[in-house]
C-alpha cells in the first residue's frame, strides 16, 4: 500500500539540530556550522519526504524482478542494472505509471505489463 513518510524522523532530526544549537556537541565553530547546515538540510529534507507517498514492494517483488532480469537476458537485451528490474515490478504490482528517462524500463516492457513513459530532462 501507499504511505507516507514517517514523522519521527523528523522530529529526531530536530532534537539532533537543537542538541547543536544548544551547544551540547563540543566541537570547533566551524565544524559545528558544518553539523548545522547538514542537520538543517536533514530537516528539511525529512519535511519534504513526508508529504510524498511512496509504493512498497510486494513480498514477491524481488523473485519476480530476478526472472525479470533473467528472461531479458535470455532474450539479449539485458538491462544495465538488476535494480531497474525492482523498480519496474513495484511499478507493476501496484498498476503506477512509470516515468522515466531510462531506455532500460522500456526493454522491461517489452515481456511485463509495465506502464510506462519516457520524458525528456
Amino acid at each position: 500500500d501507499a504511505g507516507s513518510g514517517n514523522p519521527d524522523h523528523r522530529d529526531g532530526a530536530r532534537a539532533d539540530l537543537d542538541l547543536v544549537r544548544n551547544g551540547a556537541a563540543r566541537e570547533t565553530d566551524h565544524t559545528r556550522d558544518v553539523i548545522e547546515a547538514a542537520l538543517a538540510h536533514l530537516v528539511a529534507t525529512a519535511v519534504h519526504l513526508d508529504g510524498q507517498r511512496y509504493l512498497e514492494p510486494e513480498p514477491d517483488a524481488w523473485r519476480q524482478a530476478a526472472r525479470t532480469c533473467f528472461k531479458l537476458q535470455r532474450l539479449g537485451t539485458p538491462t544495465h542494472s538488476p535494480i531497474e528490474c525492482c523498480i519496474a515490478e513495484i511499478a507493476i504490482a501496484h498498476k503506477a505509471l512509470l516515468l522515466h528517462h531510462d531506455q532500460d524500463f522500456g526493454l522491461i516492457a517489452a515481456p511485463r505489463p509495465l506502464q510506462e513513459r519516457w520524458i525528456e530532462l
